[in-house]
């Protein structure tokens, strides 16, 4: 049997400093950006690596409730939460949701991250799905919010991310504008 293999063999070539390469370059690339646009506080805009200084970071954690509920009546069990929809956390969402901010899911990501209080949650999923919004929505914002904090979480925890298996079929009203107890 001869050491040549035909073209249509199993054979692939090595590409594993490829892939080495194209994370040298997106590192690069990233450097790059920072200092066009130097990383800041998600929430009152000083430069901070972390996308959150630590004042700020304090600052959530005594609003945080890290709460969780049960449900019987439900199509879900349980639903975790870390702070309640008010004070800054209100208008840091709104912004994020309403006034082109999707970069402010760096700060609720790593201050997520930061309190690893929170990851026994994510010891009983193997897939992470976000709540899909409106083709309207969509295109008046540029993104769903969920769908980028999905992706972040999913990578944080290693955990599979599946965008396609819910579909938003009504356009409803949007719940920041509805007036009800919370």
């Amino acid at each position: 049997m001869s050491d040549f293999q035909s073209p249509t063999s199993d054979f692939k070539p090595p590409t594993s400093h490829l892939k080495n390469y194209r994370k040298g370059e997106i590192k690069i690339f990233n450097k790059l950006l920072d200092l066009i646009y130097p990383p800041v506080c998600g929430i009152c805009g000083k430069l901070s690596d972390n996308y959150l200084c630590i004042k700020c970071r304090n600052k959530l954690f005594n609003e945080a409730v890290f709460g969780q509920d049960y449900y019987e009546d439900k199509n879900f069990e349980n639903h975790f939460y870390l702070f309640k929809y008010e004070g800054i956390i209100r208008e840091k969402l709104l912004d994020y949701k309403f006034n082109e901010k999707p970069y402010l899911v760096r700060a609720f990501i790593n201050f997520f991250i930061f309190y690893q209080k929170n990851y026994f949650h994510f010891d009983f999923y193997d897939i992470i799905i976000p709540v899909p919004i409106s083709k309207k929505r969509i295109n008046n914002r540029g993104y769903n919010q969920s769908k980028l904090i999905a992706i972040e979480l999913a990578k944080f925890f290693d955990i599979k991310f599946e965008n396609d298996i819910l579909r938003k079929s009504i356009n409803n009203k949007p719940q920041s504008t509805l007036d009800y107890e919370r």
